[in-house]
């Protein structure tokens, strides 16, 4: 073997054992941020109704591609409190939130290549289950056993073909959701009468998925 020959044979291995190919281990962990500026809370008669603004955060798991389980903490504004008829006897209200969400990709958008690497925006299905559970006051109570509800919409992703540490370790979405409540958030008493409350609601959310990750060719 002259010198040539082993110089590139010496270069190949040093290449080699700098190269990284990075692929997940299946354990995740994630954060949402959801913004609702469209919703109605209105009497199961639909006669009452009020504007309300919410926000939310919690944690996230995702045990299989697609799936992803959630917890966590929500606030309620309810826009008319004190006004002349306004329906609901809170200014605001917190809540814990617990939901599965599906999330099945149905196609890719503008694709193109950028640096050797194929770039597009995953656009996915959603649809999804809740349970939320909204806290009254010592002097007003709740009495509703907790919401049910459901959502559908869409979520978007961007995705590049990488093995590269931070395209395997991170994925983020963005959906667009409606969301109905097929059980009273909240329900008070009013002159003796329980009236009860239901929720619909457009909204946007942001989730954060982080993905442990190891060197394949390590």
């Amino acid at each position: 073997m002259n010198k040539l020959t082993l110089l590139g044979c010496m270069l190949l291995i040093g290449m080699i054992g700098k190269a990284q190919y990075y692929e997940r281990t299946g354990k995740n962990f994630g954060m949402y941020f959801t913004g609702v500026p469209i919703a109605t809370t209105a009497s199961s008669l639909k006669e009452l109704s009020t504007n309300t603004l919410s926000v939310g955060a919690g944690l996230m798991k995702m045990p299989i591609p697609g799936i992803t389980f959630s917890a966590g903490y929500g606030y309620s504004s309810f826009r008319n409190y004190g006004e002349r008829g306004a329906t609901i006897p809170y200014a605001s209200v917190h809540s814990v939130v617990g939901s599965v969400l599906f999330d099945k990709r149905i196609a890719k958008l503008q694709q193109k290549k950028v640096r050797g690497m194929c770039h597009y925006l995953s656009l996915g299905l959603l649809v999804g289950a809740d349970y939320t559970y909204m806290f009254g006051t010592r002097a007003i109570p709740n009495y509703s056993h907790g919401e049910v509800g459901g959502q559908v919409g869409l979520s978007f992703c961007h995705v590049y073909s990488s093995a590269g540490k931070q395209s395997r370790s991170q994925t983020n979405h963005v959906d667009v959701f409606y969301r109905q409540g097929f059980t009273p958030a909240i329900q008070v008493e009013v002159s003796g009468q329980k009236q009860s409350f239901y929720r619909c609601e457009i909204g946007v959310r942001v989730r954060l998925m982080r993905h442990q990750i190891y060197d394949f060719l390590k």
